[in-house]
């Protein structure tokens, strides 16, 4: 009988092995301390994209959970490499710009804060749904990719404005007017 105490998301067969990128050491160890008592699992973490990238290659863990916000790189681009390897991923965040993009285009996502029991509950449904996980960040990332490319242009365009308006300036301030007509006095 159940104290009601126990863990609830258990895998029954092999341990499962995930990877925690966070670059709040608070955060990463309550995700990590949650996710080995619900899950009964490994986790390893790390604070950095570039290290979680090194992890995700040597790893191959069952699944990334990742901040949307890191100090080197986002959590968008992580979760884009691991995709690429065929490791599920899961966007952390508790930020309101983070969670507007994660909404807006569709990413997998946790707001923080959660408790333990909805982020074991969350990663056993993203390891048993992992294709669908890497298609629908691929979709996400293709989408954010796009915008991103349009506002280059937009800004390219902006800037050809700027400079043909200084340029027109520049013209304008080189032309002395005279009055029409003589003038008065």
């Amino acid at each position: 009988m159940q104290s009601g105490l126990e863990p609830r998301f258990v895998r029954e067969s092999a341990v499962l092995n995930l990877l925690v990128v966070d670059d709040d050491p608070i955060v990463s160890e309550a995700m990590r301390m949650g996710l080995e008592d619900y899950c009964r699992a490994d986790v390893v973490c790390t604070r950095t994209g570039v290290s979680a990238l090194e992890l995700l290659r040597a790893l191959r863990p069952d699944a990334a959970l990742i901040d949307a916000s890191l100090p080197d790189m986002t959590g968008f681009e992580v979760a884009d490499h691991a995709c690429v390897l065929h490791i599920p991923a899961l966007i952390t965040t508790g930020h309101p710009d983070s969670l507007v993009v994660c909404r807006h285009y569709g990413y997998p996502f946790l707001e923080k804060p959660f408790l333990p029991s909805i982020l074991a509950e969350r990663t056993q449904a993203l390891i048993r749904l992992a294709q669908e996980n890497v298609a629908m960040i691929r979709a996400s990332n293709a989408r954010l990719r796009q915008v991103a490319g349009d506002l280059r242009k937009v800004v390219t365009e902006a800037r050809r404005l700027v400079e043909a308006s200084r340029q027109n300036r520049s013209l304008i301030q080189k032309v002395r007017y005279r009055p029409l007509g003589g003038g008065m006095g």
